[in-house]
């Protein structure tokens, strides 16, 4: 039968430092698959201005999302501020700003009658 000669590790210096990048190579693949995969602790970090320009675009095409909006901003109380500014400056225009369709007030024919003189 044949005998298997053991091997001693090998004392050169190349073959050591090879040894030690290849674990490092490892080491780094594992770092950046978790880094990947893995959740982060931390929270991330909420740009209002495109939180509430998001919300805007949202709920002016339904309503639907004022639902699905406000059940978050019970849970979440830095939504709940971010919600209550987009409400706050939506509010502050006006009904009747914001729409050009309506009938005038008589305030208003008076105004443009006397401007046409």
């Amino acid at each position: 039968m044949s005998e298997t000669p053991e091997v001693t590790p090998s004392l050169d210096l190349n073959d050591i430092l090879r040894t030690e990048e290849a674990g490092e190579a490892h080491q780094y693949g594992f770092l950046e698959n978790q880094n990947k995969y893995f959740i982060k602790s931390e929270k991330q970090q909420v740009d209002v201005e495109k939180v509430t320009h998001r919300f805007k675009y949202l709920l002016g095409l339904t309503g639907l999302f004022h639902h699905f909006i406000e059940a978050k901003a019970n849970r979440d109380p830095v939504f709940r501020k971010i919600v209550d500014e987009l409400y706050s400056k939506s509010s502050g225009t006006g009904a009747a700003g914001s729409s050009k369709r309506g009938r005038k007030t008589e305030k208003e024919e008076d105004a443009e009658l006397l401007n046409d003189e």
